[in-house]
């Protein structure tokens, strides 16, 4: 969260906002760094974590990589050998996209990021509002389908409940490269976790206006 939101702040420009939810106090302090390091003021940060509800909750913190703490015990997922020798957690209060946006009185955002280890379909229910006005043209999110099933959901389900308020799914590549649509009953099968993209045609054609493509070059390998 951290690298996006400094990135996002630059992005933005002094006029604009960067809103940032990081219930994590190890994170917060280094984000702050960050933000003071590059001399930016336009980030408010939200020391909750964003789900579908307000209410009391338990928040796990994941002892073998700082981005990956969770509404769920990251000890659960293979590799975390740290976690699960020692688990942390602690009581938090979550808060909801929507409650947020009317309590800074700030309009709809452009662009929504979200990277959640899983918690992405319930973040994205608390803030059905934005999703109904259709006033945010580009979402992001994590596909972390170990972290939807933890969380009740899938990927299946995510992407169903995007489609419901007129979000297609397509997927985003590190190279800048058009995004490519992924028709609603193709599941997505990754090496790894990757990056969505909500959004519609349109909206991705008024920022990909050209695409280059040579019928001769052989396709990317699997």
């Amino acid at each position: 969260m951290g690298v996006f939101s400094v990135l996002a702040a630059h992005l933005v420009g002094p006029e604009g906002h960067v809103v940032a939810f990081e219930p994590v106090a190890a994170n917060r302090g280094r984000l702050a760094a960050n933000l003071q390091r590059n001399a930016l003021s336009n980030v408010i940060v939200i020391e909750q974590p964003a789900a579908d509800g307000i209410g009391p909750v338990t928040f796990h913190l994941n002892s073998d990589n700082m981005g990956g703490h969770a509404l769920w015990d990251p000890g659960a997922l293979g590799g975390n050998v740290k976690t699960r020798a020692a688990p942390e957690s602690f009581q938090t209060m979550t808060t909801t996209v929507d409650a947020t946006l009317d309590a800074l009185r700030l309009g709809a955002p452009r662009v929504v990021k979200i990277d959640t280890e899983g918690a992405e379909h319930l973040v994205l229910r608390g803030a059905e509002a934005l999703l109904t006005a259709r006033e945010t043209p580009y979402i992001i999110a994590e596909l972390h389908d170990f972290g939807l099933e933890q969380m009740g959901s899938s990927q299946a389900g995510l992407r169903a409940f995007m489609a419901a308020h007129g979000y297609d799914t397509f997927l985003l590549y590190w190279d800048g490269s058009l995004p490519k649509l992924v028709p609603a009953g193709t599941r997505i099968d990754s090496v790894g976790f990757l990056n969505l993209l909500f959004s519609t045609p349109e909206h991705v054609a008024a920022l990909w206006r050209v695409e280059r493509f040579d019928p001769r070059a052989m396709p990317p390998k699997p």
